[in-house]
């Protein structure tokens, strides 16, 4: 097993669990821990969410597309840098303003209270297709993250998984909403020295 990645894993790992017990200590309600009591700066939120979005895409499939492919799939990820920066700089604000106005927790929420009528069966269907979405999305996640932890350091894709889930959860319960977003603003900063490079 090479040192050299093993040291990083762990250096990430510490790091990661160290932000999340760093915001555990700051919160002191229900909403600090959820939502951050809506006071997260733009930039750590635009760059979360973008490095949640694509994290085992950017590391596993830009990577081997540019490989196959050569330096022309750069193209998508310029376009994908370029309509992002439109999107945070145009829809997200009104976004922000209006849910904050409705006193909206969750998307769900928000969609519920934009529309009077039907409150509860949109509520109830947008939830149900988060709950869709972010099942594939956080499946994708654990099998991106169980192969780069089973080809590192030569384990079983189980044992990795367990590992990613262990590690990931972790951090997700004790540091909340703003411990998350903070970990994965620096893993997109990360993220983004990686494709520049």
């Amino acid at each position: 097993m090479n040192i050299a990645i093993l040291s990083a894993f762990i250096i990430y790992f510490a790091s990661i669990i160290g932000i999340g017990i760093f915001f555990y200590r700051r919160s002191k309600t229900a909403t600090d821990f959820m939502v951050g009591s809506h006071s997260m700066n733009y930039w750590v939120t635009a760059i979360a969410t973008q490095a949640s979005d694509m994290s085992s895409w950017l590391f596993l499939g830009l990577p081997a597309m540019v490989f196959i492919n050569g330096l022309f799939e750069y193209w998508t990820a310029l376009g994908l840098m370029f309509f992002m920066l439109l999107t945070w700089q145009f829809i997200a604000p009104k976004l922000r303003e209006r849910s904050g106005n409705s006193h909206s927790l969750t998307f769900s929420s928000f969609l519920g209270n934009s529309f009077s009528h039907h409150q509860t069966t949109i509520r109830l269907v947008s939830a149900l297709f988060t709950i869709a979405f972010f099942a594939v999305y956080i499946c994708a996640g654990l099998v991106g993250l169980g192969r780069i932890f089973s080809s590192s350091f030569d384990i079983g894709y189980h044992t990795a998984i367990t590992l990613s889930i262990t590690g990931a959860a972790l951090y997700t319960l004790v540091g909340g909403y703003v411990g998350i977003a903070w970990c994965n603003m620096l893993q997109g900063i990360f993220l983004l020295a990686m494709v520049i490079l």
